[in-house]
């Protein structure tokens, strides 16, 4: 089995087992690979040489023994097998049956989820570590990270880093769209477990809308939630409130489930106070809590927030996520709180073709000028309503638009009235299409076209005459042999700075102009190209 980004860990690991009389607790998050790794591991002590016993309590571990029992003393035999056990001697009788095997051949034990543990099998499990360091036996236990420990040594199973969880998610799910990838990589956090089930729970459909949970599968609710199902109401109706109301305000959130302080208590393992906000104790969590309760619930527990909520902008969110069906009102009123979530759900309750589609296209600039390209692509898709923007924001979210067709598009939109939307055409050529990407002065965020480059002068954007500078990309089909010249000589290029009215310099590289001079030169070049 290939483990991602665990190369450190099971060379620790290793090391561990070639020492003898070395007790080791694996620490960390559910779903983070502790299970995994002491697979790995086993296998390694086997192809060593040694016994391995693995289980998730002593009875397991202990099973493949009991036919030895019988050279045992006679207490410690009853004591091993007794229905009521009593903690000391069931330790010290496990302490010796462990040595006695020991001294034929060095044993590995695996003890997994110790957090199952109840307190007897936590206290014998602890004795038998502080008692066989003196004897060939190698101990590796596993427990959660909010789970007490066993008083060991312990390793850290750290969440994998973003290049690591982007290669797993790449392995496990290719064909996922690209902004569904880059929310299930928010969500999960590093967490294998989480990124390997995410993406499988998204291929049955998930719900639109890039605010909106994201679905999951009963594996990750059993490995992160276990207990939720049987947890006490009260307790269920705080998890809702904090899973629907992403600010975490526990005053509101304790009087919208209409509880008390208390109710919090049995959930602790799935969440934290932290002064006067309630947090998952890891993102999924939130969408698990979600997966678990009934539609109609959430809009009653979005309602109820509708009518305690103070800030209007979150009052008439929550009264958008109260209702099931179209309301043209509700949608214009979210519109114009003009933020990326709330034009998705504006778009989503209006039932006219035309709003939809202008809605959507705003939400795709928002996401674009946040630098989220992929969420900005999937939201112009099959958007009718405006074809010209459409056109324009699928080229700007592209890695490498091409430039004659962006001044095609600008000519088409000043033509149509619409300046400043041929502004931004022209001015996104420029930028693409001048520098190479390998230039000191190319910028790689996908916002980078809206911002001035004050301070950088025509020179520094290219590489010195003194090194040998690479072929500039190809520009409309033909390949420009001197870049350098070609971008300070271009009418309207990135580092124009020509005069314009007043004797100012007319600023071709922001979001705005002082003359309509830059449209009309990129209208003409486009024209000249098209020829």
């Amino acid at each position: 089995m290939e483990l991602f980004g665990r190369d450190g860990d099971l060379r620790r690991l290793r090391e561990i087992v070639d020492r003898p009389g070395t007790v080791t607790t694996l620490v960390g998050e559910p779903g983070s690979g502790k299970t995994a790794l002491l697979r790995e591991t086993a296998s390694y002590a086997r192809t060593a040489g040694l016994r391995v016993l693995a289980g998730t309590t002593l009875r397991d571990l202990l099973a493949p023994l009991l036919d030895a029992a019988s050279a045992l003393p006679v207490p410690h035999r009853r004591a091993l097998t007794a229905a009521e056990q009593v903690p000391f001697r069931l330790a010290v009788a496990t302490v010796e049956l462990l040595a006695s095997a020991a001294a034929d051949r060095p044993l590995v034990l695996l003890l997994d989820d110790v957090q199952h543990l109840d307190p007897a099998g936590r206290q014998t499990v602890a004795f038998v570590a502080r008692r066989i360091a003196a004897d060939p036996i190698v101990m590796l236990a596993a427990r959660r990270a909010d789970c007490p420990g066993l008083g060991t040594p312990e390793l850290e199973v750290a969440p994998l880093n973003d290049a690591t969880a982007r290669l797993l998610l790449e392995r496990r799910a290719s064909g996922l769209d690209g902004a569904v990838r880059e929310r299930i990589m928010r969500e999960a956090a590093g967490n294998p477990l989480a990124l390997i089930e995410l993406a499988a729970a998204w291929r049955f459909g998930g719900e639109p809308g890039s605010w909106a949970p994201l679905p999951v599968t009963a594996t990750l609710e059993r490995a992160f939630a276990p207990h939720l199902r049987g947890l006490p109401q009260p307790a269920r109706d705080v998890l809702l409130a904090t899973a629907v109301d992403e600010a975490g305000d526990l005053a509101e959130i304790l009087a919208t489930a209409a509880q008390t302080i208390e109710a919090v208590e049995p959930a602790l393992d799935l969440v934290q106070p932290e002064g006067v906000r309630l947090r998952f104790r890891h993102p999924v969590l939130r969408s698990v809590v979600l997966a678990a309760e009934q539609p109609a619930r959430h809009r009653a527990v979005h309602a109820a927030f509708a009518n305690a909520a103070a800030d209007p902008k979150r009052r008439v969110w929550h009264q958008a996520m109260s209702v099931e069906g179209p309301d043209e009102a509700l949608a214009a009123e979210l519109a114009r709180h003009d933020h990326l979530p709330a034009l998705e759900r504006a778009a989503q309750l209006t039932s006219t073709a035309a709003k939809r589609a202008k809605w959507r296209l705003r939400a795709a600039e928002q996401a674009h000028e946040l630098g989220r390209a992929e969420l900005a692509e999937a939201l112009v898709r099959d958007c009718a309503g405006d074809p010209l923007r459409a056109a324009w924001l699928r080229e700007v979210c592209l890695v490498r638009p091409d430039p004659v067709r962006l001044l095609g598009l600008g000519a088409v939109a000043m033509a149509a009235g619409d300046d400043n939307l041929a502004l931004h055409l022209c001015l996104r050529r420029p930028t693409r299409a001048a520098s190479p990407p390998y230039a000191p002065g190319w910028r790689r965020s996908p916002i980078d076209w809206t911002r001035p480059t004050r301070g950088i002068s025509p020179r520094s954007r290219w590489p010195s005459p003194s090194t040998e500078a690479p072929p500039s990309p190809p520009v409309g089909g033909v390949a420009a042999s001197k870049p350098r010249r070609a971008a300070a000589a271009r009418p309207g290029g990135a580092c124009d700075r020509r005069p314009g009215p007043g004797g100012r310099p007319a600023r071709t590289h922001g979001i705005s102009a002082p003359s309509g001079r830059p449209v009309r030169r990129a209208a003409a070049s486009a024209g000249r190209a098209r020829q």
